[in-house]
């Protein structure tokens, strides 16, 4: 099935120079990327205006902003015009972006049907997305690489009637200002800062346990991942200034955030799957056991037989049974007799006053 993907854009509003980062989903991490990558390319911002969503106002979002030195302001939901020139770019992406690569089937429904046309039946099954016409589309990289030189070549070169002059004039006459930052310091400030304590196997992030001499100077330390590496661990003091990097010493293999998740999420259903399968197979065993215990015929052994010699327990038990049995009928006898008694009784009782009043 084709996957959609997410594109989280940041545009400078005074020169309109703009970066594009294409993500799985939008979420804080591809946030973190996005910002990044417009401040290894044009600088620092001061704020950032953007959405009400969730990943954009979560904690890990904040964290980052905030030892960015960057202040967030988020926009009325569903008010798209206090973003107007993120809305002007995408709708340049999509009209001169997007309808330039293969697998393109139209803005709408018209659009989707006049392309059709042009297609036969089984060409037009193919571009619904089957697996068989996934040749013919780009590869996540090769698509983002295709969507930095269309920003790089046609948005950011653009002409701009407000300014008198093209988008990369502007940003150009005021470079100077740009806040510029180094990639591996931008690296360490891209995930969520966290208050660990120290003990004498280094401090625990996400299970993993980090190791590196200079923590043991402090009881505590403030610590995140590098999201390019996550057997790297940044360590901060309570100043915020830089001590060192932790390495996890139980990881051989660094890998990315991205990676690390969708391992995990891989090895969750993958896990899932074993178990149910395993617990069916188990069901299953458990059924045919006993349909098997139940319906096979086999020779049985044969019972031994008692010799016609009685044992004494034998006989005191069937004498014990005998006299129960004899009480038990002397009771009965009994309780008959006693009945029999009392109704003629009652029956001479009754002669006798029919003899008198007679």
């Amino acid at each position: 099935m084709a996957k959609r993907y997410t594109i989280i854009a940041l545009i400078d509003t005074y020169s309109g120079v703009a970066t594009f980062h294409i993500a799985d989903s939008e979420n804080s991490i591809a946030i973190a990327r996005a910002v990044a990558k417009y401040i290894l390319r044009y600088g620092k911002p001061k704020v950032i205006k953007g959405d009400n969503g969730k990943a954009f106002k979560s904690e890990y979002t904040k964290s980052v902003l905030n030892v960015l030195e960057i202040e967030y302001r988020a926009v009325r939901a569903y008010s798209g015009w206090l973003k107007p020139y993120v809305e002007r770019n995408f709708r340049s992406l999509q009209h001169n972006f997007t309808a330039n690569l293969s697998g393109f089937i139209g803005h709408n429904i018209m659009q989707r049907q006049a392309i059709e046309f042009f297609y036969s039946k089984k060409e037009r099954r193919l571009k619904k997305g089957y697996k068989t016409n996934l040749k013919e589309l780009k590869n996540l990289e090769e698509v983002q690489k295709l969507l930095d030189l269309y920003a790089e070549k046609f948005l950011n070169t653009r002409y701009l009637e407000r300014l008198g002059m093209s988008v990369m004039e502007a940003y150009n006459k005021k470079a100077h200002e740009a806040v510029a930052m180094d990639a591996i310091d931008l690296s360490a400030r891209l995930s969520k800062r966290e208050l660990k304590s120290v003990n004498k196997k280094g401090i625990s992030m996400g299970g993993i346990w980090y190791q590196n001499v200079a923590m043991h100077g402090y009881d505590s330390v403030w610590a995140n991942l590098n999201i390019n590496n996550q057997r790297e661990c940044f360590l901060w003091d309570s100043d915020g200034k830089f001590i060192d990097v932790a390495i996890a010493f139980d990881d051989e293999l660094g890998v990315s955030v991205e990676s690390a998740k969708a391992a995990t999420k891989l090895f969750n259903r993958r896990l899932k799957e074993t178990k149910e399968k395993k617990l069916k197979a188990t069901n299953e065993a458990r059924e045919n056991f006993i349909d098997f215990a139940l319906n096979i015929e086999t020779k049985r052994a044969i019972t031994p037989v008692c010799e016609d010699k009685k044992s004494d327990i034998n006989r005191a038990l069937k004498k014990a049974f005998s006299i129960v049995k004899n009480d038990f009928l002397s009771d009965e006898i009994q309780k008959v007799a006693g009945s029999d008694i009392k109704k003629a009784k009652k029956h001479k009782d009754w002669e006798h006053f029919r003899t008198k009043e007679s």
